[in-house]
């Protein structure tokens, strides 16, 4: 008798990692044996598990053509985490309203994303290194931030960029987030003004045509106590409103 793992070795499948036609008792078997490792609300082939594009295939089936794939969950997907237990989603603020509930492997957040902040990786649209590393000092406590901030960096985050990205966005805990971007080597580096401009969206001259002093905004970028936090916000940062969190 051909056992469950063989059968579903040798028959073709529609999407990595894909149960269709097994029962429960025979993924369970497959996962027991070390064939299938379970991810988000689906599996994985073990041996392609930590395989960036795999991930990518399991995520692009289940994102709306407005949700693009943010946080610790950018990472995973780039290879830089073993595990991911919840995607954080980011949807821009015209997006859907909070009607719709997570399931349990994923977590709507809604946020300004500007076409820069948005690179696409094996066709799932996804934050860049620096805004992933901002979402993260903003969106969590210090001792959940650091581990993740250093594996940003590790995969290629420049943290003087993504110091420069966190003073243009004027957010609830932007003070903590910055304390945490400054701890990172590099942090304290002068970023190319042409980098500047890609982080941050701004370009030489505001939007009234006056030059925007681009040194004295990094040298702001990179002081602990010059920005106050805001007062008066119904919701905190990363904190739920409704059944969704606000980035």
């Amino acid at each position: 008798m051909v056992s469950p793992a063989l059968a579903w070795l040798l028959a073709p499948h529609s999407s990595p990692g894909s149960t269709s036609g097994l029962s429960t008792s025979d993924v369970a078997a497959l996962v027991h044996e070390g064939v299938l490792v379970p991810e988000l609300d689906g599996h994985l082939p073990a041996d392609t598990a930590a395989v960036p594009a795999a991930r990518a295939g399991l995520l692009r089936e289940r994102l709306a053509p407005d949700e693009v794939v943010g946080g610790a969950a950018a990472l995973w997907l780039r290879g830089a985490l073993e595990r991911c237990p919840v995607v954080d989603v980011v949807v821009g603020n015209h997006g859907a309203g909070g009607s719709r509930r997570d399931p349990a492997w994923r977590r709507t957040r809604h946020a300004h994303l500007a076409a820069h902040h948005v690179e696409e990786l094996w066709g799932v649209p996804v934050t860049t290194l620096e805004r992933t590393a901002t979402d993260i000092a903003l969106w969590l406590p210090a001792d959940d931030a650091a581990p993740l901030l250093r594996a940003a960096v590790a995969a290629g985050a420049d943290p003087a960029l993504a110091l420069r990205l966190l003073a243009a966005r004027r957010r609830p805990g932007q003070r903590a987030g910055r304390r945490e971007l400054r701890r990172l080597p590099g942090s304290r580096r002068r970023p190319p003004v042409e980098a500047q401009g890609r982080a941050s969206g701004l370009s030489a001259r505001g939007a009234a045509g006056d030059a925007v002093g681009v040194e004295h905004a990094v040298d702001a970028a990179h002081r602990v106590d010059d920005v106050p936090e805001v007062g008066g916000v119904g919701h905190l940062e990363g904190e739920p409103r409704e059944r969704h969190a606000v980035a």
